[in-house]
């Protein structure tokens, strides 16, 4: 169509044909659908996910106050363009910044608005601050796809069920629920055929290479897929600030901003503490807060709790509740010079933003958390070595301030297959197993001294590691000689197009 307006799904009608429309009055349908359920104007409405600005600008001219934040800086600059141009700028505050650090006053806002963006904030996190951000009897106004299945995890689509466990949980109270699922769908069929129809000319004017265009129809079939048997929906939701209850007011207190803790000039205190269950919902929101990621709690319990060797997590806490620091490890039984003992893989080392500048000299409330960590689990009988990957900033403070140090060079293998052995067929059965079984805790117990240091590769572990994952599929392939019931080899390999990734290996 030579132009677009929106980056959201559409609103088709029964029996509408993907190749007779044009595909932004589709999408103009989703957008007035929406509109429909806000409270009359004037309102304060904070639009988290700017897209190319033309929701807000339909918004200003039906008389709302808008804020609108985006991570992105080009949405903001496409908007300022297109507000610009119809002297709507000066109605509209736009700000470049995740909503997780997002800073307001109180009940800055009646209605928040979340078209297509909800799946990227946690809800735990999205429902704690819009109860801060809201007045009483404030609205949360929701349009996006979601998850209706806990047995798909491999995509990072919230959970319906989570959603609204959140809410409940916040006392936001759900007043509409509308399945759209079958409208919004086509969307996806309209890109599939109008991808292919342009296909070369795509290629030639964006400069695209056939695997990328390819890696897209994939991604699409799959969406297609899973809303097809029902895996996937598209809702409309809004939910009501619940006033009814006094732990309302006591739980906003728990989602003040970072500028309340700069302006109150409140020097707080901080208690030290290991996990105790029912913590996973203040980590999961710190987490995101911090990285970037989406990380369901289902991907969460399965590094922590289902792990067959346990996990340890120290925090500490502010006096208000705030999770202010964070380091943990998840427990394996390793080799390591000829003795079997217990290693700790370090994971989510961290500490909230808003925390970063109490310090005690240069013992931060991280690093006071991280002595706190070792003083409690490593030594003898305990984890006598914790393990990591860190980037280099954080290796540079762990060097300073921590006892980090370099334990190893790490060695990368690059090997060509020559042509006679890739035409090679050795007498025996390649398989692809769908759990590890005993027959590969004696391929362990066979190769376990070869090594002065490894995590060891029984079945326990195999199965947690590369089966039990929630979020990643792998290519798992085992090596038997004929009429063996042994298990010489096998490899893990992650598909990642268009190079695949060897990630854990034990050849013949």
């Amino acid at each position: 169509e030579s132009q677009v307006n929106y980056l959201h799904y559409g609103l088709f009608k029964e029996g509408e044909a993907v190749q007779n429309v044009q595909i932004s009055a589709v999408q103009q349908r989703a957008t007035d659908l929406l509109l429909s359920y806000l409270p009359k104007p004037p309102c304060r409405i904070l639009e988290i996910g700017l897209g190319l600005g033309t929701t807000t600008e339909q918004l200003v001219k039906l008389g709302y106050h808008i804020t609108a934040i985006t991570p992105s800086n080009n949405e903001i600059n496409i908007a300022k363009q297109r507000l610009n141009d119809n002297d709507f700028l000066k109605s509209v505050q736009l700000k470049s910044v995740r909503f997780e650090d997002f800073v307001a006053p109180t009940e800055s806002y009646d209605v928040i608005l979340l078209q297509e963006s909800a799946q990227y904030i946690l809800p735990s996190a999205l429902f704690k601050k819009a109860q801060y951000l809201l007045v009483k009897k404030g609205v949360i106004l929701i349009a996006d796809e979601v998850r209706l299945q806990h047995s798909d995890t491999t995509e990072h689509l919230p959970l319906l069920t989570d959603i609204l466990q959140q809410a409940k949980e916040r006392e936001f109270h759900l007043t509409e629920q509308v399945d759209l699922s079958k409208q919004a769908a086509p969307t996806v069929d309209y890109l599939l055929w109008v991808i292919e129809k342009h296909r070369e000319a795509l290629i030639a004017d964006l400069e695209l290479t056939q695997t990328a265009l390819d890696d897209l129809l994939i991604a699409l079939r799959r969406y297609q897929e899973r809303y097809g048997d029902g895996r996937y929906g598209y809702r409309l939701l809004q939910f009501v600030k619940s006033t009814s209850s006094e732990k309302v007011q006591s739980d906003v207190k728990e989602a003040h901003s970072e500028s309340d803790v700069t302006e109150s000039h409140h020097q707080p205190t901080f208690t030290i503490r290991p996990y105790q269950p029912g913590d996973e919902e203040a980590i999961q929101t710190s987490f995101a807060q911090v990285f970037p990621s989406y990380r369901t709690d289902e991907t969460w319990h399965w590094i922590y709790t289902h792990n067959p060797d346990g996990a340890r997590i120290m925090l500490t806490w502010a006096d208000n509740g705030d999770l202010a620091a964070h380091y943990a490890c998840t427990v394996h039984r390793a080799i390591c010079a000829g003795q079997t003992t217990s290693v700790g893989f370090i994971r989510d080392v961290f500490s909230t933003p808003r925390y970063r500048a109490f310090t005690q000299g240069r013992r931060g409330v991280f690093v006071q958390n991280f002595m706190a960590f070792l003083e409690k689990w490593t030594g003898q009988d305990k984890l006598v070595l914790l393990f990591g990957f860190p980037s280099k900033r954080p290796l540079r403070l762990g060097k300073l301030l921590m006892k980090y140090q370099p334990f190893s060079n790490w060695h990368y293998y690059r090997y060509t297959i020559p042509l006679q052995l890739s035409q090679h067929n050795p007498i025996g059965l390649i398989q692809t197993p769908e759990k590890f079984d005993t027959a590969y805790d004696k391929l362990w117990e066979k190769r376990a001294g070869q090594y002065s240091f490894i995590i060891c590769r029984s079945a326990r572990f195999l199965n947690w590691r590369f089966i039990d994952i929630p979020h990643k599929k792998y290519w798992i392939w085992a090596f038997s000689a004929f009429l063996s019931p042994d298990v010489q080899g096998y490899v893990v390999i992650t598909p990642n197009k268009p190079v695949a990734q060897l990630v854990d290996f034990c050849f013949p």
